[in-house]
């Protein structure tokens, strides 16, 4: 796996396959209406959301695709505020929501715990980074692990090799993995 249209050394980390495995998740627990809170300025925002699509695609049945709900930056800080009622609307449709990263997903349960939902009883959700901020949530999020201390040592470990050796390939993907914790409800 390498970063698209550009000719560079690199270590990622497949988020294509974590939203994948998200969306696996969510199915395998019986879910079959999602939606997903993606940053659309970010490649691994789409990538992730693009995986998540392919995984509820190959479903079967194939269950209707998710809403989506993109946002920027700019909009980050203050959207769980501004786009409140929207958020909580998208939220009353499905039965779980693929978040972005652990940041967006714990400012979404405040949101949703605040407006009534119940976490995982009303309404399921996945984070994204394995995060703290997982685990000190009042409800523990499930969320897909990736390790960017590891990533970055690999990447200036790989960059020293590539010096001395300009034929090295030091290209490195890791394959995030699901870290299950209570933010998921089984549908029966």
């Amino acid at each position: 796996n390498r970063i698209p249209c550009v000719n560079l050394p690199s270590v990622v980390t497949d988020d294509y396959m974590g939203g994948h495995l998200a969306a696996d998740y969510f199915i395998a627990k019986g879910h079959t209406s999602f939606a997903c809170i993606i940053n659309k300025e970010e490649y691994s925002g789409c990538m992730r959301y693009a995986g998540f699509i392919e995984g509820i695609n190959m479903a079967s049945p194939t269950p209707d695709p998710p809403l989506i709900f993109w946002f920027g930056h700019e909009e980050k800080d203050h959207m769980f505020i501004e786009r409140e009622k929207e958020l909580v609307l998208l939220a009353s449709r499905v039965t779980a929501i693929f978040c972005f990263n652990d940041e967006t997903a714990v400012n979404l349960y405040q949101l949703l715990v605040k407006n009534g939902f119940r976490v995982p009883e009303d309404i399921s959700i996945i984070g994204y980074d394995d995060s703290y901020l997982c685990e000190t949530n009042p409800l523990p999020l499930t969320s897909l692990h990736q390790d960017p201390e590891i990533s970055g040592y690999t990447a200036a470990k790989n960059l020293l090799h590539l010096i001395a050796e300009p034929s090295y390939n030091c290209n490195k993907t890791f394959i995030p993995y699901l870290v299950e914790r209570n933010s998921v409800a089984e549908i029966k």
